[in-house]
């Protein structure tokens, strides 16, 4: 039986807990299942693995969990919620870092963890993961139209509505491979949602985006 996967701040409830008690004891080290390098010079807080999986441990002095803690103070800063982020320092000292291991959140909205009292500063880690995710994913899907606009590898489509003089064609906006028009094409047919349906009938949909999927070019040309 599949079960859901926490959200990100949820599965850091116990790594919140755990650099909570060794901010506040007086070990000169600490092990965790962190990746070190992200958690040091960007502040992000990262399994070395994956949540649930047989993760390597690290090993942090006192002086490097107050670095990676200041770092990710910073980066929730930067990229959480105000509302959140407000009470945060902006230059945190040793009292300042367990005093934000010490802020709580409680989960809005209507999703299946509206209502639930979460870490803070997780809570604007996680905002900044979407955030930064989005913007890489963003920036990947612009690098390779670019590439494939250079190439002339392009696809796009066209969309039709009514008929004889009043027929309008419309050519769609170029996409760099066939899989983000496929897409393109449902979304401008049946909405965002139009994955939201049987699994024949999206499985029809797509096909039917195949079939009317060119290279962008023959299209602008033909269609201009």
């Amino acid at each position: 039986m599949n079960t859901q996967t926490p959200s990100y701040a949820i599965q850091m409830n116990d790594m919140n807990a755990t650099l909570t008690g060794f901010m506040r004891s007086r070990k000169a080290k600490i092990d965790l299942p962190i990746k070190r390098d992200e958690f040091l010079n960007d502040g992000a807080v990262e399994w070395t693995v994956g949540y649930g999986k047989e993760n390597t441990m690290n090993t942090f002095t006192r002086a490097e969990i107050e670095q990676g803690l200041t770092n990710s103070i910073g980066r929730a800063r930067q990229h959480g919620p105000k509302k959140v982020t407000d009470s945060m320092p902006a230059e945190p000292n040793n009292a300042g870092i367990k005093n934000v291991l010490g802020l709580t959140h409680v989960v809005g909205g209507k999703g299946a963890n509206a209502g639930k009292r979460v870490p803070a500063l997780f809570h604007c880690l996680a905002a900044a993961r979407r955030k930064l995710k989005n913007e890489a994913k963003q920036q990947a899907s612009a690098d390779a139209l670019s590439l494939a606009q250079k190439l002339g590898t392009a696809v796009g489509f066209v969309t039709i509505e009514g008929r004889g003089k009043n027929k309008v064609v419309t050519l769609s906006e170029p996409f760099p491979d066939i899989k983000s028009a496929v897409r393109g094409y449902c979304r401008a047919k049946w909405t965002s949602s139009w994955w939201e349906t049987t699994p024949d009938m999206k499985n029809a949909r797509k096909a039917e985006a195949m079939n009317n999927i060119s290279n962008y070019n023959d299209l602008k040309k033909k269609h201009s």
